[in-house]
């Protein structure tokens, strides 16, 4: 019988439940083992300095600006790579078998799945709309960003990473042989470093990526 997926819990200010993890999937398919080949090659090494606020920048600053660069780097990775993820070739948003993913805001009365273009046009609007709200994101340097504003950038890089998961546990072998494997896991490294650092996101929604970390060297606890 397969897993049920979790009732929203949506509450006001709230995402609900948008992720099914099905762990006791049976993979009968060598596809998902080509992560395996990842050779961690990356564009820089040192990452510590992208992972702070420039002087004379506030961290929440810092964390709105940084949400909306990761998601139009992630946006323009995605066109190109959509040379070969198409709405034919994979009509729902997945990280694999085993992780699938769905659409939820407060126009849905239920999570419901899309495909990863769709998903990302969804998140890229919802983001836009919700960022350029003046009550959660006041318009004056180092302002306070209360509950809801947290729960938005959560979101936003939580739902941006997705996209890189899909990528890497999809495509990995078009990744490589199109040579993008150095893009994506400099993108990849920076902003889930990043997001982990400021509690934007848990190793949760990256434990699938465990064989890309490994071949960087790169220690994420808890995966």
């Amino acid at each position: 019988m397969p897993p049920k997926k979790k009732k929203s819990t949506k509450k006001a200010g709230t995402i609900g439940e948008t992720i099914l993890v099905s762990r006791d999937m049976t993979i009968l398919t060598k596809k998902y083992d080509r992560l395996k080949k990842v050779t961690g090659v990356r564009l820089i090494d040192d990452y510590e300095p992208l992972l702070k606020p420039p002087e004379g920048m506030s961290l929440n600053d810092f964390l709105v600006v940084s949400a909306i660069d990761y998601l139009e780097r992630v946006d323009k990775l995605y066109q190109v790579c959509s040379l070969f993820c198409t709405s034919e070739t994979c009509p729902m948003f997945n990280a694999g078998p085993r992780y699938h993913y769905f659409w939820e805001d407060e126009s849905t009365t239920d999570p419901v799945q899309l495909s990863p273009s769709e998903y990302l046009l969804k998140l890229i609007t919802w983001s836009k709309r919700k960022l350029g709200d003046t009550k959660v994101f006041p318009k004056t340097d180092n302002a306070e960003l209360g509950d809801e504003a947290q729960v938005v950038l959560q979101t936003i890089y939580r739902r941006t990473t997705r996209f890189l998961n899909h990528l890497y546990v999809c495509h990995f072998s078009s990744i490589k042989d199109n040579n993008i494997e150095p893009v994506i896991n400099t993108l990849l490294v920076h902003y889930v470093l990043l997001a982990l650092r400021y509690q934007m996101m848990d190793v949760t929604s990256i434990e699938m990526l465990k064989p890309v970390f490994d071949a960087m060297k790169i220690q994420i606890p808890g995966i």
